[in-house]
């Protein structure tokens, strides 16, 4: 399972932190690190979640969502 960081999610996804923050108040899933107290994303979890809330995907993100959960 890759597990991204608040700035790597942010970057791929193209949002802010700020818009990051609002989704996981929405429901986005997410754990957070026992040692550092840092959030991290499952990806195949986010991509889930973007589809699930029919939240607009980037481009790049398409085909890694394929590969990660097949198509429905």
């Amino acid at each position: 399972m890759e597990l991204l960081t608040t700035k790597e999610t942010c970057k791929i996804l193209m949002v802010s932190e700020r818009t990051l923050r609002r989704w996981m108040k929405e429901g986005l899933p997410y754990s957070q690190a026992r040692k550092r107290g840092k959030l991290l994303f499952s990806k195949k979890k986010l991509l889930e979640y973007l589809e699930e809330n029919q939240v607009p995907m980037p481009i790049h993100l398409k085909f890694q969502r394929l590969m990660l959960i097949g198509r429905k």
